[in-house]
């Protein structure tokens, strides 16, 4: 019985070194480095010392502390940081979470996730290329062509919108909101094509040719918002 006892207190002694070096390797003796020029641009000026220098230098870590938590669990780690992030509308420092663990491990959530923090961030052309980037990772992932839809329309690209939006209501027949937002949306197409059509009409019918590339443009136009 004394020897169990031994063992036990031999195993529970290494759990907690271990987790001491696992705290340490977040905690100090990291080199620091500069923020990648990529984060600048997504972050705030009021988000520059949201990360600590430990997070942002992971990667410079020896080899053994990086053995203590894998890649898929350091991806899963800066996701959820970056959702606790966006829940509290800091959306460039959760952005710069979701690109490191986007680095660590491939995830459809993370661009879809990416998406909505530029769309909140109105930075609408980039929530179309990260939904892009979802719907290429899971393809059938109805809220990744959801938030395409979404994507497009605030871009201003009512017909993509349509087609993204059905397509979320087709993997996803069950959701009336997904239902709503595509009758919404390809209402606004059919009176968009109304315009292009009186556009072009009118175009043809003039003689001049200025005019006519004037009515032209005009009918290019009308089809975004």
């Amino acid at each position: 019985g004394t020897v169990a006892m031994h063992k036990a207190q031999d195993t529970d002694e290494r759990t907690a070194t271990n987790r001491d070096l696992l705290q340490l390797a977040w905690s100090s003796g990291l080199p620091r480095k500069a923020k990648r020029p990529h984060c600048v641009a997504f972050c705030d000026p009021d988000d520059d010392e949201l990360e600590d220098d430990d997070e942002r230098n992971l990667r410079h870590a020896p080899a053994a502390v990086l053995a203590l938590e894998s890649a898929a669990d350091a991806s899963l780690r800066k996701q959820a940081e970056g959702k606790l992030l966006a829940e509290a509308g800091r959306f460039g420092a959760a952005l710069a979470c979701w690109d490191a663990a986007l680095e660590l491990q491939p995830s459809g959530e993370l661009h879809e996730m990416r998406a909505q923090a530029f769309l909140a961030m109105g930075r609408y052309f980039e929530a179309v290329q990260a939904a892009e980037a979802a719907v290429c990772v899971r393809p059938d992932w109805w809220p990744a062509h959801l938030t395409l839809g979404r994507a497009r329309f605030n871009f201003g690209e009512i017909e993509l919108a349509a087609r993204a939006l059905a397509r979320a209501a087709a993997l996803e027949p069950q959701s009336q909101e997904i239902q709503d937002e595509l009758a919404e949306v390809q209402e606004l197409g059919a009176k968009l094509r109304m315009r292009v059509e009186t556009a072009v009409a009118k175009a043809r019918s003039l003689g001049n040719a200025s005019e006519q590339e004037a009515h032209q443009c005009i009918a290019e136009l009308s089809r975004r918002l």
